[in-house]
């Protein structure tokens, strides 16, 4: 019983994962540096495909065709900063230039920054809605994104005969809390801002409980 742009947000919710904020590190920690190209390539067209589809959803549950969808999906994909980022990384890796170590280790400062900051807007974005209102939509959310999804992507995984470290990447990343693009999202489309952030603030809590879990099943221990 909502519209589409609602009902695009809520879908959405429920597979849009934290990849970069959270995903990288944890993947880091737990499968090492080896599974950081597999989850670059989930992590680019994960942005890309999404937010197009989700445009294109919209677009037509409001006017019943996708019409020139595709002239607004690309200046918001490539304003993106995490596509931005990813386009201008791999350009400049392919350069073989390394950067001055001083500027290197600023920006690494920087990008540690980013997820406490993104999260404390996530909080102020909450506290403009009612808790106990999304509360359910919330929860079901989360119950969607940390735990159906990542048992259908192994699922998938072990289908398509995947590699114990493709396996585990994909898994790990499927289980990772809703992303902050979903609020985004939900503010570019106004419609479910409170269910999109009280889902992002329910799913990050309890992740702290479902990735770990998630790393024992796989068998990965971190590699502190």
């Amino acid at each position: 019983k909502t519209d589409a742009a609602a009902t695009t947000v809520l879908a959405m919710a429920g597979i849009f994962g934290n990849n970069v904020q959270l995903g990288v590190p944890i993947v880091q920690v737990s499968l090492g540096n080896e599974a950081i190209p597999a989850i670059s390539l989930i992590i680019i067209f994960n942005v890309l495909l999404l937010w197009t589809v989700a445009i294109a959803s919209v677009e037509f549950g409001r006017t019943g065709s996708i019409g020139n969808w595709r002239s607004a999906a690309a200046p918001m994909l490539f304003k993106n900063p995490i596509v931005l980022g990813i386009l201008i990384g791999s350009a400049w890796s392919f350069t073989g230039i390394k950067l001055p170590d001083f500027l290197e280790k600023s920006v690494e400062l920087v990008a540690m920054s980013t997820t406490p900051m993104c999260l404390m807007v996530v909080g102020m974005g909450l506290a403009q809605h009612s808790f106990r209102a999304a509360l359910t939509k919330g929860s079901i959310i989360t119950a969607v994104k940390l735990v159906l999804q990542p048992l259908l992507v192994w699922i998938i995984a072990k289908i398509l005969g995947l590699g114990t470290l493709e396996t585990n990447a994909v898994v790990l990343m499927a289980s990772l809390p809703v992303a902050i693009n979903i609020y985004l999202m939900a503010q570019d489309f106004k419609a479910e801002e409170g269910a999109a952030s009280n889902s992002i603030f329910v799913s990050t809590f309890l992740s702290a409980l479902t990735v770990p879990l998630t790393l024992t099943l796989l068998g990965a221990a971190p590699q502190f």
